[in-house]
């Protein structure tokens, strides 16, 4: 490949990965992505009533503490530089 070429198919790729990452952000954070958890929650036969709001709310915590910092280490590295939190 030449240089153009190269740096079309980069581009490609780049768009690629940013599309990709898009539909992952999009999916965890619908409400069947949620569900999804709440399923699992009780396939592992964890006993908490998910029915109850505030337990819903401490899962959907949980999931934004994980989700986030894994949003943003992946945003830092398409972008190829580091996000301030602060």
């Amino acid at each position: 490949m030449n240089q153009e070429q190269k740096e079309q198919v980069k581009k490609l790729v780049g768009d690629f990965v940013i599309d990709q990452i898009t539909q992952m952000t999009e999916e965890m954070s619908s409400q069947d992505f949620l569900e999804r958890v709440f399923d699992m929650i009780e396939r592992e036969g964890i006993e908490v009533d998910l029915n109850d709001p505030v337990i819903q709310n401490q899962i959907k915590g949980i999931l934004g503490n994980k989700v986030v910092p894994l949003m943003i280490k992946m945003t830092e590295y398409i972008i190829g530089r580091e996000i301030s939190i602060n």
